[in-house]
């Protein structure tokens, strides 16, 4: 009894794709460990993954504060000319790094 006779409205791509299975049976030895090896890697690596993103958010937000005290951030204003059209004479820019105190931290802590 064939396979067509057995079971007859199995899809062409089954019957195709079983007949290449049973015929070459080290090449489906070989697809199937090189899946089985692939899909390990992929699980592995994702494990991997979720565990170090996992441990470097938990270093990272136990190392840090929560809540900062910040002074005012400085912005960029325009220099007015001293007459009455007030023209831009240049504009002040804010240092790039500039390390500042708070300014009475204690009352602002209150």
């Amino acid at each position: 009894m064939s396979w067509t006779a057995w079971r007859p409205r199995a899809p062409f791509e089954w019957i195709v794709a079983l007949r290449f299975l049973r015929e070459g049976r080290l090449q489906t030895l070989f697809i199937v460990v090189g899946v089985a090896i692939g899909v390990g890697v992929i699980v592995f690596m994702s494990a991997l993954l979720a565990g170090l993103q996992g441990n470097f958010i938990q270093r990272v937000l136990s190392a840090q504060a929560h809540i900062q005290l910040l002074p005012p951030r400085a912005v960029t204003r325009p220099l007015l000319a001293a007459d009455a059209d007030q023209r831009v004479v240049t504009t002040v820019q804010p240092p790039q790094q500039r390390v500042r105190t708070v300014d009475q931290w204690r009352a602002v802590r209150e």
